[in-house]
């Protein structure tokens, strides 16, 4: 099991990178939120405050990482946990 990172700041192209390595034989791409969890997305954006949607992507991310320990191929992931403990809290500023 391997699990690939993509980082960075929205609509840099993260996405559609770990698409086109999905391309290639034996690559899995994620995606966080998962489609089941960005389905509460504008939710909890609009009802919980910001340390609650910190665990909100916190969950994401451990779905990711449970995918991946129980993957024998490599995991490609457009995001992580390290996105959003700096990314969230800029945005709830703005």
């Amino acid at each position: 099991m391997s699990l690939v990172v993509i980082e960075g700041i929205d609509y840099t192209g993260k996405s559609t990178l770990v698409h086109a390595l999905a391309e290639k034989d034996g690559i899995v791409s994620v995606s966080t939120p998962s489609p089941e969890l960005r389905r509460m997305k504008n939710y909890v954006h609009s009802v919980l405050p910001h340390n609650a949607r910190m665990y909100f992507y916190l969950m994401s991310a451990l779905l990711t990482s449970e995918l991946a320990k129980n993957s024998v191929g490599i995991i490609v992931s457009d995001r992580y946990w390290y996105t959003t403990v700096v990314y969230e809290p800029v945005l709830s500023e703005v």
